[in-house]
């Protein structure tokens, strides 16, 4: 979605010289801050939570780290993974192209 937004900037950046791998990058730290900053988020909303959900837990600890850090990697790796469609699409956009339409 904000590779789509950002889509004259990346042209720009294209016609400029920036290399598809560095556009790649510049895509994957966004959705890296985005997902860290969600996770965050997350971790502490679950620490907020963990005696409210206690009682419905079977054979596990409310604030189990184990957990936690699975819950966090799952969440990290399908944000990664989300993100490589838009990154590689915005990598191989045409920059002559968007800015004629655009």
């Amino acid at each position: 979605m904000a590779a789509t937004r950002r889509r004259r900037e990346i042209a720009i950046r294209l016609a400029m010289g920036a290399s598809p791998s560095r556009i790649v990058g510049m895509i994957f730290a966004k959705a890296v801050g985005l997902s860290v900053i969600s996770a965050a988020v997350g971790l502490a909303g679950g620490f907020v939570l963990s005696r409210a959900i206690a009682s419905f837990l079977y054979e596990v600890r409310p604030t189990d780290p184990v957990i936690y850090a699975a819950a966090c990697a799952i969440a990290l790796a399908i944000a990664l993974a989300a993100s490589i469609v838009p990154a590689v699409k915005a990598a191989r956009l045409d920059p002559v192209m968007t800015l004629k339409y655009e």
